[in-house]
């Protein structure tokens, strides 16, 4: 049916009164169809949430047609989504782009979901709007992007999991199916990785009106962010960056991830002593660890792989995040002592199940980090400070997944970063377990304007806690925007109180 029919439709529905307004709709319709066939962003609704506080949050919602594959102009166009939350003063001429993380992770759809999500979320929004308008964009395959990019997990959900190799082969597996998946959906893979996904954000920026933006990124964000800034340095006014992963960050480094959780076990302690134990947990987590390597028998029959991954994360507890973390030591001591019976045999039957990624989060892993991927420099070093407890988890991950996924790799010069003459307030917790403080350390080198704010006992969500904990957090950040020098670098939050346990 071509444009007309359509507005004619609309009209021969309805008749008297009723007839003038569907033919406004048909001309909406029509006006609408023509701005994205010519890759205008347009307005497509608006939505309302009822905040905890009483109040109502309006949004407009979004779209924007873009070439899947910017080298290939004859690509097909795909639809960015992404959400506009006015600004709450008159002048809203500069914006900030809030990017999500993961990658795979989503504003959008954490808005609307009342939680933890949706509360972080508006959060962010609260403070930002308070200098412009605030715009979420969604990733390319992801939330309202549109077509999602969407695996289904492995082959076969249902493999036994004996020893690490099993696991490795199902991670494997799931990827290359999920890969034939959106070959045979008809995506062009090479349009997913960060360098597009930044010039999506200046394509929105672009159809909006914006000369210029500001940034908001943590984690992948802060990856996404500091591309788009490097890449389009003119549009980018200013930027707040925290969980930073630079461009030669994707594959995390062991010592930092060592760095973390001994400074995260050694405040552990006072709950583990007072359960009647000696030392820290990670201590005796490395011990098990070396006892395993030797002889799983000599470790409850517990394989070094699952040492490592029942050690560090689970369903109740992780030291990614201050909210998960009080129940760390409790569940360590049921590894230390072998308790962990319903744990292992959770691993070994559903682990293919239920730990093998599926979703738009597991294709954009795949797609935007292997793209990202690492250095032969950053590799040699990561090898040479070998860490039998943290070092699978920095390689081995990536390394099983990312020949299955046979992206092509972004260059050896956006690897090796570049001066970036932004200004940047990069804020990162000294405990964060996910992106370690020695990469924003390492990163700024590259902004002149930069200026580091650490947070003492920040985890990977070290800006947010930072601004619910710290009463002069909000007041610096605006100032920043405004132009105004940080008035410090280092902010010190509460210890963690952690559960008490037998």
């Amino acid at each position: 049916m071509n444009l007309l029919s359509m507005v004619r439709g609309q009209r021969s529905a309805r008749t008297g009164s009723g007839a003038l307004a569907a033919l406004f709709q048909g001309i909406a319709l029509f006006i609408g169809l023509l701005l994205s066939a010519t890759g205008q962003a347009r307005i497509v609704g608006l939505e309302t949430f009822a905040l905890n506080d009483e109040r109502a949050l309006e949004v407009e919602v979004g779209e924007l047609p873009v070439l899947e594959n910017r080298d290939n102009p004859d690509s097909r166009r795909i639809k960015l989504g992404f959400f506009r939350v006015k600004s709450a003063r008159d002048d809203s001429s500069v914006p900030t782009f809030i990017l999500p993380g993961g990658p795979g992770g989503s504003y959008t759809e954490r808005l609307e979901e009342p939680g933890r999500g949706r509360d972080a979320t508006v959060e962010l929004i609260d403070l930002y709007r308070q200098r412009g308008d605030v715009v979420l964009v969604d990733l390319r395959g992801v939330s309202r992007s549109t077509p999602n990019a969407v695996c289904e997990g492995a082959p076969n959900k249902w493999r036994l999991i004996n020893e690490k190799s099993d696991f490795m082969d199902v991670l494997a597996a799931g990827a290359l199916a999920c890969r034939k998946k959106l070959l045979d959906e008809g995506f062009d893979i090479r349009g997913y990785n960060v360098l597009e996904a930044a010039a999506d954000v200046i394509e929105i920026a672009d159809s909006l009106g914006y000369e210029q933006i500001r940034l908001h990124g943590t984690s992948f964000g802060s990856h996404w962010s500091m591309t788009v800034m490097r890449y389009h340095s003119d549009r980018v006014a200013r930027a707040v960056i925290s969980g930073v992963e630079s461009y030669d960050h994707t594959y995390d480094d062991p010592e930092g991830l060592r760095a973390a959780a001994s400074m995260i076990s050694v405040m552990a302690s006072t709950a583990w002593q007072e359960a009647g134990r000696e030392g820290d947990p990670l201590t005796h987590i490395d011990a098990l660890l070396k006892r395993s390597l030797e002889d799983p028998e000599l470790a409850h029959g517990l394989e070094p792989y699952l040492v490592s991954t029942l050690a560090l994360g689970g369903q109740d507890f992780g030291l990614t995040s201050r909210a998960r973390m009080p129940g760390w030591p409790d569940a360590a001591a049921d590894l230390v002592d072998g308790s962990v019976w319903l744990e292992k045999t959770f691993v070994r039957f559903l682990g293919a199940r239920f730990a093998v990624p599926s979703g738009w989060d597991a294709a954009a892993v795949g797609l935007f980090d292997c793209s990202s991927g690492l250095s032969e420099e950053r590799r040699a070093r990561l090898n040479a400070h070998a860490d039998p407890l943290f070092t699978p988890a920095a390689l081995e991950f990536y390394d099983t997944i990312c020949p299955a996924w046979d992206v092509p790799p972004l260059s050896k010069e956006f690897r090796a970063g570049a001066i970036v003459d932004v200004p940047v307030l990069f804020v990162h917790g000294d405990i964060d377990f996910a992106t370690p403080l020695s990469n924003a350390e390492e990163n700024m080198s590259l902004y002149p304007q930069g200026h580091l704010v650490v947070v003492g006992n920040g985890s990977h969500g070290a800006f947010l806690e930072s601004l619910r904990m710290d009463s002069q957090m909000e007041s610096l950040v605006l100032d920043w925007i405004d132009g105004k020098a940080p008035s410090r670098d280092y902010v010190q939050l509460p210890p963690i109180e952690f559960e008490s346990f037998d």
